[in-house]
């Protein structure tokens, strides 16, 4: 998409540019624990219940949030290769 882009002219590269930052801040805004949401969301529930949470709720809370964002790669890469070979 970038070679097309690039053909067409600066403001088509610059567009672009622009969407693929929009579309990481909003991913990162996710609220899952590997990204910038999920410790959004831990900070509002320590808030709300004033006081810190105890180490191993954030192992388990960080584990299971990465187990998500690898599970929901393996699905995105899966739709990928089914895509590729039909």
């Amino acid at each position: 998409m970038a070679g097309q882009a690039a053909h067409q002219g600066l403001v088509n590269v610059l567009l672009l540019t622009g969407v693929l930052s929009l579309s990481l801040g909003i991913m990162n805004l996710l609220p899952l624990p590997a990204f910038d949401g999920g410790q959004i969301l831990i900070i509002a529930a320590e808030s709300v219940r004033k006081e810190p949470f105890r180490i191993k709720v954030y192992q388990t809370v960080n584990t299971v949030g990465l187990a998500m964002v690898l599970a929901l790669a393996a699905i995105a890469t899966y739709q990928d290769i089914l895509r590729l070979i039909k």
